[in-house]
């Protein structure tokens, strides 16, 4: 595990984010949440999607340097290290972790989840390190179906055929958390 993903996994284990709701933006699409410290609000949060930095309002001065008091604990990270970003080489520069960072990853995670969810309910699998998914419903996954290749056979054993053969990887037959990590990553 390297320094981005154990400051992303404090990150997540420490804060969280209630009352997410996304909309449209001029430049793209924001959102509103409220964050915790475990049961106590520490700050509203507002990427208003009209490009800048995420707007924070601590709830108060104690709120505020508890918090960064955890995020300036955090170690410090390559751009390299992070999944979504692609870095020259000759560029691999470090960052320091600021509230505006570890507060959009919280946010944006609890929306990821909701997505990860929504994309659940069909079948889903990672090939050639990208998200694809069949239009089956995954309440379908011990139906049987014919099979041009092999015959009549329960959907869920199709697959697993298919991950040995082909090397996908099937997220519907993995714990959610480790299905949600690999959405993530490759999402």
């Amino acid at each position: 595990m390297n320094n981005y993903e154990k400051a992303l996994k404090t990150i997540l284990e420490t804060f969280h984010a209630k009352k997410v709701k996304e909309f449209r933006g001029h430049d793209g699409y924001g959102y509103n949440a409220d964050i915790y410290l475990g049961k106590n609000k520490i700050a509203e949060v507002d990427e208003d999607g009209w490009g800048g930095g995420l707007r924070i309002d601590y709830v108060s001065d104690e709120m505020k340097q508890k918090s960064d008091e955890i995020i300036n604990n955090l170690p410090k990270c390559k751009w390299s290290e992070c999944d979504q970003i692609h870095v020259d080489d000759a560029d691999d520069s470090e960052f320091k972790w600021d509230a505006q960072l570890a507060f959009d990853h919280v946010a944006t995670n609890v929306l990821r989840m909701r997505d990860f969810k929504k994309q659940m309910k069909k079948i889903t699998f990672i090939k050639d390190e990208q998200i694809l998914a069949y239009k089956t419903k995954s309440s379908e996954l011990d139906e049987i179906f014919r099979f041009q290749d092999v015959g009549y056979m329960t959907l869920r054993a199709h697959l697993e055929l298919k991950q040995k053969k082909e090397g996908i990887k099937v997220l519907n037959f993995l714990p959610e958390n480790e299905a949600f990590d690999l959405y993530r990553k490759h999402s």
